[in-house]
């Protein structure tokens, strides 16, 4: 990594900060009643972002662990050209479903 880029332990601990972020927003989000219509959506959308910040998790643990050659595997590998790719966590995917689900159903005014 460059001298620009942040050190692996600062990204693991920005993974693990962000992590907590987002199962804070699940715990808030789940017993939350939808609107009519949008109780799937809703429900994909916690499980989403549980798995997602379980995955942001479980890659601090992968940052601090691996050899450095295998971080910057993976790194490379999540965080293609630079930006996160949600196509590559299914955790992520799954909240863009919820999201297509919750825009497709809601009421038009």
């Amino acid at each position: 990594m460059s001298a620009d880029q942040p050190s692996l332990v600062e990204l693991a601990i920005v993974c693990d900060e962000f992590g907590g972020i987002v199962n804070d927003l699940a715990v808030r989000l789940e017993p939350l009643d939808p609107p009519a219509g949008m109780t799937s959506s809703h429900a994909k959308l916690v499980e989403g972002f549980q798995e997602f910040g379980s995955f942001l998790h479980d890659l601090a643990t992968k940052i601090r662990t691996l050899p450095a050659a295998q971080v910057e595997k993976l790194v490379n590998e999540t965080f293609s050209g630079g930006a996160f790719d949600p196509s590559r966590v299914p955790a992520a995917a799954k909240i863009d479903d919820a999201l297509g689900e919750d825009a497709a159903n809601r009421p038009v005014h």
